[in-house]
């Protein structure tokens, strides 16, 4: 489910209350603002004194905001104008201020992405007024990820791709955009879009963004996620119009009108991203009469999370729904070919090779290069904040923090698990829950990042969905439960997995330390959580008792 969202009825509501209370002249509009927020968070149990907020008078006249409560349409519509607006009036801030380059916030986050989200919302429990500066590269307010390669794809409406907007599973209309601009900056959450972090200085709290000016913070939050990567075969100029990477929004809008022309598309790439993708490239090229082509080096999708046998299931799946799979294939280079098509030449990927597989070409229209992030730590190497070298990313302690002051969340950092050693994880529940917790520590309420987060994937049109929390690795011991059993039946048909929990193991002492739930649909969550933080121990005449942790609704076999 998406974090709760700010409502601008409670604002207003919590104005006219504070006119009632007073008994004096009814507050402005900024005034009744604050008192409403501060009312908001009462709500939750927490008691503040609602008093008129007098923002830092730099802030007030210098932060270039890109929201206007005016501006309506599309968010790429709103953006065009509110640049418009802002370059029309930039000259006039600038005469009016001649500080503008050196602005003071208290609060200051670094990235535009469910991170930063959960962040606002962290700061505003524990402290409902004091303004909040949001840097980010692209053009949206934050928004998320997840329905760029699911909801988006297959809400066949054609304002999809302008609007951002979809109908999800359950039939509720959404937008990957959390809050709208005017939102936020009633709750004083001032945004600067489309603009970079070129430099942080620890010592003096500074950032140093690409248009010169200068930002002092009391507190920071770097989530600033990671950047797709780029294998160097596909890295030349020549294949810069017919090989893509996929992580933004503007990627998918790109990428919606490059498949209505192609009949090639090719997915490179085996992981969560790349399958999500193909299956969608896949939905949406039906209507053109085109073709999908996904390839990758493991023995089956998803291989990196899933037990072989279940990868391989899936992957059966996967190509029977009409994609074109090829497994065990490694792309050893790319050139554009005399057609103007991309030339991909491939090999196995297998390590003795295969016997009478010969190196093969494929040709496509474009490429879609999946194959995992590189976390953005260029910034905390320049500052000097430390970086782990085994898992990536930026090294946190518990409360997220990397040095006084500064903290980091999300894709970017690597913090301590207390019950699995250090991690980074790349998944949305860890970036909104990672986020809220730095919150808190920012506005003053020391919190350990204690919670174990969650991933799902959902491969619409196969029936396979799945829901996993801890250490979820194939190359550790399984043991597993499925419902009704594996339906195998004699005569060559194979296993259909239709529901079931797989427990993941650590070595020699097969304590669970993951745990992956088959279309169970979020049932057995917070039992996994609960099995994985008691770090029970299971000899091996005892693994068949793990059924009864997340029991199924009828007979189990057991996979062991």
């Amino acid at each position: 489910a998406r974090p709760r969202q700010f409502s601008n009825s409670a604002f207003k509501s919590g104005a006219e209350a504070g006119q009632k209370q007073s008994g004096k002249r009814p507050l402005t509009h900024k005034q009744g603002l604050i008192f409403a927020i501060a009312c908001g968070v009462s709500a939750t149990g927490l008691t503040i004194m609602a008093l008129p907020f007098q923002p830092h008078p730099k802030a007030e006249a210098a932060v270039v905001s890109t929201a206007r409560e005016e501006d309506q349409g599309t968010p790429e519509e709103v953006t065009k104008k509110s640049r418009e607006a802002t370059a029309d009036e930039a000259p006039v801030a600038m005469a009016e201020e001649p500080d503008r380059h050196e602005l003071h916030y208290k609060y200051v986050i670094v990235g535009t992405g469910t991170c930063a989200y959960g962040t606002i919302k962290g700061i505003r429990e524990r402290d409902p007024t004091t303004p909040i500066l949001v840097i980010g590269e692209e053009l949206l307010p934050p928004y998320q990820r997840p329905p760029l390669s699911k909801e988006l794809w297959f809400d066949d409406h054609p304002d999809v791709p302008r609007n951002l907007s979809f109908v999800n599973w359950q039939g509720h209309k959404g937008s990957i955009v959390y809050e709208s601009r005017a939102v936020l900056e009633e709750a004083r959450v001032q945004l600067l879009l489309g603009n970079r972090v070129q430099a942080l200085d620890p010592n003096e709290k500074t950032l140093l963004l690409s248009d010169g000016t200068t930002i002092k913070f009391d507190n920071v939050l770097l989530a600033v996620g990671g950047k797709p990567r780029v294998p160097s075969s596909f890295a030349k100029p020549e294949l810069r119009d017919s090989v893509s990477t996929y992580r933004t929004s503007s990627d998918f809008q790109k990428l919606v009108e490059i498949a209505k022309t192609k009949q090639r598309m090719v997915v490179v790439g085996g992981g969560f991203l790349g399958t999500e993708l193909a299956i969608a490239l896949h939905h949406h090229a039906q209507k053109h009469g085109a073709k999908v082509v996904q390839v990758f080096p493991e023995s089956g999708v998803l291989h990196r999370v899933l037990p072989t046998y279940l990868s391989e299931y899936t992957t059966r799946k996967v190509a029977a729904a009409g994609i074109d799979v090829r497994p065990n294939v490694r792309v050893d280079g790319a050139h554009r070919a005399k057609d103007g098509s991309v030339a991909l030449h491939m090999s196995s990927a297998s390590e003795s090779g295969v016997a009478g597989r010969p190196p093969q070409t494929l040709a496509a229209d474009h490429v879609v290069v999946c194959v995992g992030i590189a976390p953005c730590v260029e910034l905390a190497e320049k500052a000097g904040l430390e970086v782990d070298s085994t898992n990536g990313g930026i090294a946190v302690n518990q409360n997220l923090a990397a040095r006084h002051a500064i903290y980091a969340a999300g894709d970017v950092c690597s913090y301590y698990d207390s019950v699995l050693g250090r991690r980074r994880i790349e998944h949305y529940d860890h970036a909104f829950e990672s986020g809220k917790v730095a919150g808190l520590n920012m506005a003053g309420l020391p919190k350990a990042y204690d919670y174990q987060s969650m991933f799902w994937s959902s491969l619409e049109g196969l029936n396979i969905s799945f829901e996993a929390v801890g250490r979820v690795d194939h190359s550790l011991k399984t043991v597993s439960f499925w419902e009704g059993g594996q339906d195998a039946v004699a005569g060559g048909k194979e296993p259909v997995f239709k529901r079931g929990v797989v427990y993941y193991l650590a070595p020699l002492t097969n304590r669970p330390v993951g745990v992956l739930l088959w279309n169970t649909y979020g049932k057995g969550l917070d039992e996994a959580r609960a099995l994985i933080h008691s770090q029970k121990e299971f000899s091996e005449s005892d693994l068949r008792t793990l059924q009864y942790v997340v029991p199924l609704n009828a007979p189990t076999h057991a996979r062991l």
